[in-house]
């Protein structure tokens, strides 16, 4: 007896709503030879995914539609001007292209798709074979059991559920938000991290703002890593409300330190901590707050050929029209000429392909994670020597992750409410 093909549900911005639609699985049948075809089970978002539907107008007005039920199909030849939002996700292969050699039928990958194209939120997604990689296995695996993870954003979650556990070394599987959740932090950071550390003297300074979540708290653990010496000074900055109170906040900072950071200052204001350090005395500066008073502020702690690196750029939230990269040139050259410092200006984000990474690069900091966290043939015996201490390597701390599309509507909701009409402006 023929059965119909169950639709696949995704979430859809077209202009002024976002939706709740179906698609037909035939509208996924046509691959091209270096395609995936991947059925999603977990998703994570951040400030890009809002960013996205922002830049084509999303705001507080959008209208939410959780129950339109018509067909994708039907939606994007009535909105020309529509997109699925999501890029960062773990799922299994359904089927693959003619030219993909590394993947297979049924396995379990997770992958970054390109944030112009997104399309995560929906039940299966097409996306390029450099975007994908087999998911981290690392069942039957040790791992410190205090080395919890926040999906909340909320430090104070990760530091509650590490009271409620003892310190010894128990299996702690990576669930599958904590996978899809990898990607979007992991690219970005390791790209930096490998970076920064060629050619960094010995003794070298950095300070990273906002190191206690995201990416920053990412490049932190992948800094060890990387420069294995561990001869670099690294500073990281923790607001003081990262935590509900004061002892929590002082477990974080020791979690800090034991995870890779020199030292960790905690300061009410980021503004205040760039104008209370000395002049000059960092040779980087890790950005992931955006904005032209950072960047001014964190001049003044550069060296005089120092390096400012961010993950948001001169702005709190960045447009992807063709406009603002001339308003990027411009402010940049405004910058250069302010004062006799040569500061090498250096963005990293999703809105210009991690300033034009190439997707083989991508492909490899996937792959090169999944191996790091994976099982080795002896359980016992950590794949990595220095990552064996509380915290681990690679775990991530986010903000918005969903599992079902449902939540996604609500998280758009509550982002798109606190937004100002007529403004891309992310809430920070």
């Amino acid at each position: 007896m023929y059965e119909p093909k169950k639709p696949i549900n995704s979430i859809n911005y077209s202009p002024n709503e976002l939706s709740f639609i179906t698609a037909s699985p035939d509208e996924f049948s046509n691959l091209s030879s270096r395609e995936v075809l991947v059925e999603v089970l977990a998703v994570a978002l951040d400030q890009w995914d809002l960013n996205l539907i922002c830049s084509m107008g999303a705001s507080s007005r959008t209208i939410i539609n959780p129950n339109l039920n018509q067909s994708r199909l039907q939606h994007e030849q009535k909105f020309r001007n529509s997109i699925v939002p999501g890029r960062s996700f773990f799922g299994k292969v359904i089927e693959i292209g003619k030219a993909v050699k590394k993947l297979r039928r049924g396995e379990l990958v997770y992958g970054l798709q390109e944030l112009s194209k997104s399309g995560a939120l929906c039940g299966r997604i097409k996306v390029s074979s450099d975007y994908v990689a087999r998911a981290p296995v690392i069942l039957n695996k040790y791992q410190k059991a205090c080395c919890g993870v926040s999906n909340s954003g909320s430090s104070s979650t990760t530091l509650d559920n590490r009271k409620q556990r003892a310190e010894h070394w128990s299996p702690i599987p990576l669930s599958s938000i904590e996978i899809a959740s990898l990607p979007l932090l992991a690219v970005p950071a390791a790209l930096i991290a490998s970076t920064v550390c060629v050619g960094m003297p010995k003794g070298s300074k950095m300070l990273i703002l906002n190191g206690h979540k995201g990416i920053g708290r990412m490049i932190v653990q992948l800094m060890r890593y990387f420069r294995p010496s561990r001869d670099l000074w690294i500073t990281v900055h923790v607001p003081c409300t990262a935590t509900g109170n004061l002892v929590d906040l002082e477990e974080l900072v020791d979690q800090l330190e034991e995870e890779g950071a020199t030292e960790v200052i905690t300061s009410e204001s980021v503004l205040g901590l760039l104008h209370a350090q000395h002049e000059s005395s960092f040779d980087i500066v890790l950005d992931t707050i955006g904005g032209q008073r950072i960047y001014d502020g964190s001049r003044r702690l550069l060296h005089h050929s120092g390096m400012f690196v961010t993950t948001i750029g001169p702005a709190s939230t960045t447009s992807l029209s063709k406009s603002r990269f001339f308003r990027l040139r411009s402010l940049k050259r405004h910058f250069f000429k302010k004062d006799s410092k040569k500061i090498r200006y250096w963005q990293v984000t999703p809105a210009d392909g991690f300033d034009g990474a190439h997707p083989e690069e991508i492909r490899t900091v996937l792959e090169t994670i999944s191996e790091w966290l994976s099982e080795t043939e002896d359980p016992q015996q950590p794949l990595w020597d220095d990552f064996s201490l509380p915290g681990g390597v690679c775990w991530p701390v986010v903000g918005n992750v969903v599992e079902r599309l449902e939540e996604s509507l609500e998280i758009f909701e509550e982002s798109l409410a606190v937004t100002r009409d007529g403004s891309n402006a992310i809430p920070e």
